[in-house]
């Protein structure tokens, strides 16, 4: 990957930059949990860099090989090598292309919120098995199940006593702008709020907006019913977002029980395969 050089970037203090002017993030200590996460980042990450690059190269094979082979219109087209063989006319397949990386960068956008919400997950249950409790599934699902993620900080302080107060958000966060369609947000949770609305929509709306969700976001230009579509960059963004958002939850934790917080470079991070 190249050494690193004296560059910082000063609205993300966490980051360092390659001598090939990569940024990545720093070494950080981790606890097992944390380690983990920065596995599923890390794989999400490369799932997601590697499936746009073979949707792109795909469709310049596929419209090549048409063209060579003078295939057009209702042509039907039989798909092999994985699975069952699926047929489609030739203009219905070529007509899904342009919205396949669309798809792509909501599919990872959910993967990468999804993996915060399993970190969380998984470090309240090891506090409430720390704790003695003779259910911490069950008590991990109540103390989570709060509609709000601020309610769900305060939910942790309360049945855990680990303290998450907003300060500890807002000062981690200073010198980077959250704005979300238009809002931009002092409280990095209420940016939680606004990206838990998106994989709301996303999941249990057919990834449509509707009129509610755009009432509390006048400034976002959008119409009901129009389909969400994350940014390309937004994959990148929140992973810089939950990094260090998985810091200020591990760190509380881990200073609580006393777990384990080794030093890691989170680019090495990957399962073994």
């Amino acid at each position: 990957m190249g050494n690193s050089t004296s560059g910082k970037n000063p609205s993300h203090p966490f980051q360092r930059q390659l001598a090939d002017g990569t940024w990545v993030l720093n070494p950080t200590p981790c606890s097992k949990r944390r380690q983990e996460y920065f596995k599923r980042a890390n794989e999400i990450d490369i799932y997601y860099t590697t499936a746009a690059l073979l949707i792109q190269q795909g469709r310049k094979a596929f419209e090549s090989w048409a063209e060579r082979e003078d295939v057009s219109g209702d042509a039907p087209i039989r798909i092999t090598g994985w699975g069952p063989t699926v047929m489609t006319p030739y203009k219905v397949l070529r007509s899904r292309f342009p919205t396949l990386t669309q798809r792509l960068t909501n599919q990872a956008f959910l993967m990468i919120y999804g993996n915060f919400e399993a970190f969380l997950g998984d470090m309240v249950r090891d506090a409430f098995a720390a704790s003695g409790s003779p259910d911490p599934e069950g008590e991990t699902l109540k103390t989570l199940s709060r509609k709000s993620w601020p309610g769900r900080f305060d939910a942790i302080h309360q049945r855990v006593g680990v303290r998450l107060p907003k300060r500890q958000f807002t000062v981690a966060f200073q010198n980077r702008r959250l704005v979300f369609l238009g809002q931009q947000r002092k409280d990095p949770r209420q940016f939680l709020d606004d990206l838990a609305q998106v994989r709301h929509l996303l999941v249990h709306s057919a990834g449509r907006l509707n009129a509610g969700f755009l009432q509390q976001y006048p400034r976002a230009g959008h119409s009901v019913g129009d389909l969400i579509k994350i940014p390309s960059d937004a994959p990148h963004e929140l992973q810089l977002f939950f990094a260090v958002m998985t810091e200020i939850v591990d760190c509380a934790l881990a200073d609580q029980f006393g777990w384990s917080r080794p030093t890691k470079d989170p680019a090495k991070l990957l399962y073994a395969q």
